[in-house]
């Protein structure tokens, strides 16, 4: 799994006073073993998009078989 969070909090408030803090996540996504990515197990908030993937390398998204990774 690869998730993004942001740098950005949420407070919860109990009684007017902040009591904790939520993380916001921005992206996440489900790889097979080797770093096949799960069709259907992504997240993306309002349609952001991380530009690396499995293993952080960057990935082509305009590939012509979808989604490819390079390793050069």
């Amino acid at each position: 799994m690869l998730a993004t969070v942001s740098d950005r909090r949420q407070p919860k408030l109990l009684g007017g006073v902040v009591d904790y803090y939520k993380p916001v996540l921005i992206t996440s996504q489900d790889y097979y073993p080797f770093g096949m990515e799960m069709p259907g197990r992504s997240y993306s908030a309002m349609g952001a998009l991380y530009r690396f993937g499995f293993n952080g390398k960057e990935a082509d998204r305009k590939g012509e078989f979808g989604s490819l990774v390079h390793y050069d």
